[in-house]
């Protein structure tokens, strides 16, 4: 799929029907700026927002937003940045990781397990513990399907479309986070069976 068929998708209705309105909230697009701004510099974060005709450029870390919102950020970044939105939307999902996730949810980051193996097998539980804070999220589904010492095919559900390279970037800061060394391959795709799948295999140098 090329960069305009990515675009189209992220606010592409649902095929089953209307799109309905699916809300995230404001510490999302705080991620974004702040990732704009480490890499680029203020003034490009002030163009992004520009360009994606923002009423503010600060966000409200508890308080939702219609999710059109993120997308019109990935957008917009994109077009100042001269980047493929896969680009932004991997970066975005490596920075999630290692920087958003480790500075808000550091502690239950680390109880959630000692690897990247146990961290996808309790990802449900991870979800379900966040929840409790944040009561208007709808995470995806990850679902692990089959797993080895060497390797993990991990099932991806989301309402949300287009999202498959934050996925992908996730995925590489969490090893990263983990000190592993992996390769992700996406197997399945959910233009053809309704859900994403991921294969996981572990570099043999990576220590277990």
């Amino acid at each position: 799929m090329d960069d305009r068929g990515l675009v189209s998708r992220l606010a592409a209705p649902s095929a089953s029907g209307p799109r309905t309105e699916v809300v995230v909230y404001g510490m999302v697009n705080k991620a974004t700026h702040g990732m704009i701004v480490r890499d680029h510099g203020e003034a490009a974060w002030s163009a992004v927002a520009q360009r994606a005709e923002l009423d503010a450029e600060t966000f409200v870390s508890n308080r939702s937003y219609d999710d059109s919102v993120t997308y019109a950020l990935v957008g917009a970044a994109s077009s100042v940045l001269g980047l493929p939105v896969r680009d932004v939307l991997f970066a975005f999902g490596r920075f999630w990781i290692l920087t958003t996730a480790r500075e808000g949810y550091g502690p239950l980051l680390d109880a959630s397990g000692a690897s990247l193996h146990a961290f996808l097998q309790s990802l449900p539980t991870f979800h379900t513990r966040v929840s409790l804070s944040l009561p208007a999220l709808r995470p995806p589904t990850f679902t692990v399907l089959d797993e080895s010492a060497t390797h993990v095919r991990l099932r991806y559900e989301s309402e949300r479309k287009g999202l498959v390279p934050f996925v992908e970037g996730l995925l590489d800061g969490l090893a990263e986070h983990y000190r592993e060394r992996v390769t992700v391959l996406h197997e399945q795709r959910a233009e053809v069976v309704g859900h994403d799948i991921f294969l996981i295999v572990w570099d043999e140098r990576s220590p277990s």
